[in-house]
């Protein structure tokens, strides 16, 4: 993996070959071959890589953010590569095998080298092997840390505004703060402190507010680049239509936000809660893929010491008020700001009027830098007001308390013992407990305690009683407070048709939305949720993270769908001769100020509607982009169209979305009402639970909902299209589907192969073979097409279950 001051080199293997993969290993920082040939593929592999992003917004807006560096700063330059940087310009009078060569011998320095290895031997027989294989690396003592001429950033580029032309139909305005790399701040965190509060999605936050108003769709605030001499701190809004008319606006309350928490003084209450959560993650955390492990520590070795090299980026353990001003106070001002807002209607604006717009080098990106009148900036930087929906975040009443263990108890606690919280943001939580289980307590293979339990509990419906099927399994192997708690709704066949997974998922989305304050303080507290309803009928709902409240946020979600939908049952479109369409027709809306006169009623229809229509608007536009998106998914995308009876093609889901007859409140609220009307519930809980505690999230799951079992024949039955042999069609070459980007400047091209298993052909033992077959066919396949025949940079296999 490069990035712009490091390289990472990683490797995986079977642990019984560990020591001769050291070995190949080594060889490459102690006597490179670099050959002609491997050097030339090389080359072709990066061109190939290029040319699969360029046109992907993400890359062309970090190359168009690096062009706004000063020249002479190494940001700026162009670092991915490409056939013209590494081949072409180079013939011209330099040899690259040999600049390579050169390159090598000047950085790769034992030094400026960090090694972690990941096996099962013993720590002396790993330290021995290191020792023997990597000691003849060539220490030249090369500076770790350089001293650039320039600062990345000078007045020429911040204060400024951006106007960039995407790709996709994206609607985003960003604010950028580039702040020197204090060393200091490793400790104490103040970018950490600040994006808990700028990031916050409940009452009183910046994402609340603007998304009441509809005018904005997503909020994100965090560190964006870190580099031995800077770091960037970044704030992305993604808007809808009408935030796009709005900027002056976004832009003057988010300064007011931040001018909020510059007036307030730091608040160690809640850096103490920022700092238990993190502490409370970090001591529970669980183990991850040896290699991604062993990236990790090699990294963090650059920054920690090797006692803290886990426990060092993860945890806040110093109180430092005054960094989070000298952050807030210094950098994170407007004319230390580059405002870059990117929209597909500036492309009309580009071709009318075109002085001052211009392509970035690499990509293409078109874009054009506006000065800023430098009295706005002063008023952003000194508001005369604040907006009176702006606090600060209140304390999270969803952090857990309760790490005690069911395993270890006989039976479930009236009132569980409350397992000692940390001491503290200055401990370092990683007293983890690693005891083994004896065989007899389900630590050990084979037993009962292995497999879930599979048993029912009745519970009352609209006509009468009904059952649910409950699987439960009590973690006692890896002794951690967390469970899972998974809710599955089996609709009617009548819903399995795409209309009603449409109008279902708007649905969801909505929900997601209302929820919103209550799911980011839960994530905020170690638990997540995720909500769905699949084209095969299925609804589901997990929870997953800290055990103690997973109950508590199951059924508040479950609440608040059905109240959520009961409220727009209510909600009705407005009159035809009050709606206004948009240019492309198919946008109604409200004003977006609340009417005086309307009663608070009337507002939460109101409201109601604009968030309907804003998520209508959204889907619509991801659809839109998705024709956008890499042909190698394109082309798995043109299987699942083919294999699905059931199924839009993606032109279709925009058509249904561009209808607002259609698709609107009454519709869904009606589509969703019949999904619930009956269904078959099965409730999956795993982890630090008891049976009773199962059985009663089951009964609540069911209370809530109250609906009735599938009639007879009501059982969604999952298809898919049979592929005829291939000696059967036209030319033996069996199902041939050849489609055209929709964008005419997509350079790739892909190929998917599918082969079909039947059902009659599937077993477990089949699938095993399946995986199998899987993992030997994707070593060949990359070998043989990327590495010898260089056809292309993405080379992937894959089972895949369509059924």
């Amino acid at each position: 993996v490069t990035w712009t001051e490091t390289t990472n080199y990683y490797f995986k293997v079977a642990y019984d070959h560990l020591h001769g993969a050291l070995d190949r290993f080594s060889q490459f920082f102690i006597s490179p071959l670099f050959n002609e040939d491997a050097t030339d593929r090389e080359v072709n592999a990066v061109d190939s890589e290029f040319y699969k992003n360029v046109q992907s917004d993400q890359r062309r807006l970090w190359m168009l953010t690096k062009t706004m560096a000063h020249p002479k700063h190494p940001f700026s330059k162009f670092a991915t590569g490409n056939l013209q940087t590494l081949s072409n310009e180079p013939h011209k009078g330099r040899d690259v095998r040999a600049a390579l060569k050169q390159f090598h011998e000047a950085y790769y320095s034992g030094n400026a080298m960090k090694l972690c290895v990941v096996g099962r031997d013993d720590v002396e027989q790993l330290e021995k092997w290191v020792q023997e294989m990597f000691s003849p690396i060539v220490n030249n003592d090369r500076p770790t840390v350089f001293e650039y001429p320039v600062e990345p950033f000078s007045y020429q580029s911040l204060g400024k505004k951006y106007q960039v032309v995407p790709i996709r139909d994206i609607k985003r305005i960003v604010f950028s703060f580039p702040y020197p790399h204090f060393e200091d701040f490793k400790e104490t965190k103040p970018d950490m402190y600040l994006s808990y509060i700028l990031g916050y999605e409940g009452a009183g936050s910046l994402r609340k507010l603007l998304v009441e108003k509809g005018w904005a769709e997503e909020l994100n605030a965090a560190p964006y680049f870190e580099a031995t001499d800077f770091n960037i701190f970044r704030i992305s809004i993604d808007l809808t239509h009408e935030g796009l008319q709005h900027l002056e606006e976004i832009t003057s309350l988010t300064f007011q936000y931040l001018a909020l928490i510059s007036n307030a003084p730091p608040s160690q209450a809640l850096f103490d809660q920022i700092a238990k959560l993190r502490s409370m993650k970090f001591r529970f955390s669980e183990k991850i893929d040896p290699a991604s492990f062993a990236t990790l520590v090699s990294r963090n070795l650059f920054d920690f010491e090797p006692p803290r090299v886990l426990s060092g980026p993860a945890l806040l353990t110093k109180w430092a008020p005054e960094d989070i001003h000298e952050l807030l106070d210094h950098y994170l001002i407007p004319r230390n700001c580059i405002f870059t807002i990117i929209s597909k209607e500036f492309e009309k604006h580009a071709q009318e009027r075109p002085d001052g717009w211009k392509k970035e080098k690499w990509y293409g990106t078109l874009h054009r830098e506006v000065n800023i009148d430098p009295k706005k900036l002063r008023d952003w930087a000194h508001p005369s007001s604040i907006h009176s929906k702006l606090t600060l975040p209140p304390p999270n009443d969803l952090v857990p308390v309760d790490f005690s263990l069911r395993c270890d108890q006989e039976s479930p606690p009236a009132d569980a013992e409350r397992a000692a919280t940390d001491g503290g943001p200055g401990e370092a939580m990683v007293q983890v407990s690693a005891r083994r289980l004896d065989e007899d307590r389900g630590g050990g293979g084979g037993g009962e305690d292995d497999f879930p339990q599979r048993f029912r509990v009745s519970t009352p419906g609209e006509s009468g009683e009904r059952t649910v099927e409950i699987l439960h399994k009590m973690d006692r192997k890896f002794r951690v407070p967390k469970g899972h708690l998974y809710l599955q709704l089996t609709v009617p066949s009548s819903q399995q048709n795409p209309a009603s997974y449409l109008l279902n998922d708007i649905f969801m989305q909505l929900l997601g939305e209302e929820l919103n304050p209550l799911l980011y303080d839960a994530s905020q507290a170690g638990m997540g949720c995720q909500m769905d309803f699949y084209s095969r009928g299925d609804i589901t709902i997990s929870v997953g993270g800290f055990s103690e409240k997973l109950p508590l946020l199951m059924t508040r979600v479950l609440q608040a769908m059905q109240s959520l939908l009961t409220e727009y049952k209510n909600v009705h479109l407005p009159p035809p001769e009050s709606s206004r369409e948009e240019e492309d027709d198919d946008r109604w809306e409200d004003d977006d100020d609340i009417q005086e006169g309307l009663t608070k009623g009337q507002a939460r229809k109101q409201k109601l509607l604009e968030r309907f229509e804003t998520v209508r608007q959204k889907e619509k536009r991801r659809y839109e982009n998705s024709r956008f998106a890499e042909s190698y998914h394109l082309a798995s995308r043109s299987v699942n169209e083919v294999l699905n009876p059931r199924g839009y093609s993606w032109d279709q889901h925009i058509s249904f979305l561009s209808n607002p007859r259609q698709c609107n409140p009454e519709e869904m609220a009606r589509n969703v009402q019949e999904s619930l009307a009956r269904g078959d519930i099965t409730c999956f809980v795993s982890g630090n639970f008891h049976r009773e505690e199962a059985e009663d999230t089951a009964r609540q799951a069911a209370d809530v909902l109250r609906i009735d079992p599938l009639l007879e024949g009501e059982e969604p039955v999952n298809r898919c299209v049979e592929l005829p042999l291939a000696s059967g069609t036209p030319g033996g070459r069996g199902v041939v589907v050849e489609k055209t980007s929709v964008d005419a400047n997509q350079p790739n091209s892909a190929v998917e192969v599918h082969f079909q298993v039947g059902l009659e052909d599937l077993s477990f033992e089949r699938d095993l073979l399946l995986d199998l077959l899987d993992q030997i066919a994707y070593r060949s396949a990359f070998n043989r097409l990327r590495t010898e025949l260089q056809l292309g940079y993405i080379v992937d296999t894959m089972v895949r279950s369509l059924y």
